[in-house]
């Protein structure tokens, strides 16, 4: 028994040196393992964007690191997480200042912290140079020609003239900051302007029927009546066009064409135009950029006009439209539409004395049987309008100064009622 004891007894010293030997192998493969993998970590890059000049923070910088990219908050801090360790390109750049390229070393599994400066950098703009002249401007029919091919296009831009359009609405006119409802045009001596919403679509006019374009800028109230509080558009159309076609093809499947011509004292001109029921735009603010259906974007409109020259000149003008209405962008109206049909007939004399009257028809109708929010609709607006004018021209000299004197009366009336308004 004792010799068996004294057997056992290094069978016990050798059991207790074994797990000190297999603790230590533990330990190193511990340290081992958080080593390698911060070895194989990404890196964090962090910092501010500061005025080189002034040392404040530059907010809304955009700030890059390879395929990485971040903006600078209102403190000018960034932080970009994940990105590969060695040396990467760090690039910054914001309106108003130079671009900034610094190289930083990254270290695996570490966080490097930098300050980028951005020296400011005032933007160039092209001169822009404002003669004041008073009274009326004018443009040519040629010169309209090489702006654009219709007039909305052609007047953009001119002499303070802005032309938008929404959707697939009117290409109305403003005048120097003006809304588009106050500015009257005139196409020989009779209102384009809707009466309902004040608006005149210039796109339905070619630019080769047109001899010239007058702008009274300002408020023109007081010859002109209450529409025109931003200025007045006199439209003067040609009685020579030679028969002629065109067909333009736009973005977006935008389609259209127009015919017009003279033949003796007769003047006429037809169009049609056809957009898209989808319209794709790109979304702003979008990292990477993004893109964008707004639906419910298509209709078509056709628009015809006759003229008669003579000692009293007669005008027939004729508009249809059969529209989508998509509503705004962050509440769309997937099924509304809207049809809108007028017609104006004028007659006017020239001269010293002079004279003219105009009577338009109009009516419109705005359907949506499953709005986004509210209950369905169906509104029907109609209504008739009139314009009467007689005055007189007397040429002034003076002195070696010319102008003329003119005395005259106008009347104006509309009634018009509906589904949402009253006559």
């Amino acid at each position: 028994m004792s010799r068996h004891g004294s057997a056992a007894r290094p069978l016990t010293r050798l059991h207790v040196r074994l797990p000190a030997s297999l603790l230590a192998s533990l330990l190193t493969l511990a340290f081992a393992l958080p080593h390698s993998a911060a070895a194989q970590g990404p890196a964090r890059l962090l910092g501010r964007v500061l005025d080189a000049v002034t040392q404040r923070p530059v907010a809304g910088a955009e700030v890059r690191a390879g395929e990485l990219a971040g903006t600078t908050g209102d403190d000018g801090a960034f932080l970009l997480g994940n990105v590969p360790s060695g040396r990467v390109e760090l690039r910054v750049r914001r309106i108003g200042f130079a671009p900034a390229r610094e190289v930083v070393e990254l270290l695996p599994g570490l966080e490097r912290a930098v300050n980028v400066l951005l020296q400011p950098l005032p933007i160039r703009l092209d001169s822009v140079i404002a003669t004041a002249t008073p009274g009326a401007i004018a443009i040519g029919g040629e010169d309209l020609e090489r702006r654009g091919g219709d007039l909305a296009r052609a007047l953009d831009g001119w002499e303070g003239v802005v032309v938008r359009r929404s959707g697939n609405g009117p290409a109305a006119p403003q005048v120097r900051g003006s809304g588009p409802d106050e500015v009257l045009v005139l196409v020989d001596g009779f209102p384009v302007n809707d009466p309902l919403t004040g608006r005149a679509d210039l796109s339905r006019i070619s630019s080769r029927e047109v001899a010239s374009v007058t702008l009274l800028p300002g408020a023109q109230t007081v010859r002109a009546g209450n529409r025109a509080i931003g200025g007045v558009l006199l439209v003067e159309t040609r009685r020579d066009v030679r028969p002629e076609g065109s067909t333009w093809t736009g973005s977006h499947g935008a389609l259209g064409a127009r015919l017009g011509g003279s033949a003796g004292p007769l003047t006429a001109s037809a169009s049609g135009e056809r957009q898209a029921a989808d319209f794709p735009y790109t979304v702003p603010n979008v990292r990477g950029g993004g893109e964008g259906v707004r639906r419910n974007t298509g209709g078509e409109q056709w628009a015809a006009s006759l003229a008669l020259a003579g000692p009293v000149e007669l005008v027939l003008r004729g508009i249809v439209a059969d529209r989508d209405l998509p509503g705004t962008t962050t509440n769309p109206t997937p099924s509304a539409r809207a049809q809108d049909r007028s017609l104006l007939v004028g007659a006017r004399t020239t001269g010293r004395r002079y004279s003219s009257a105009s009577l338009q028809w109009l009516e419109a109708r705005a359907v949506d049987p499953a709005p986004p929010t509210g209950a369905a609709y169906d509104a029907y607006t109609h209504g008739i309008g009139g314009t009467a004018e007689l005055g007189y021209r007397l040429p002034l000299s003076l002195a070696g100064w010319g102008g003329a004197a003119a005395l005259g009366a106008e009347t104006r009336g509309n009634r018009f009622a509906g589904d949402a308004i009253r006559a």
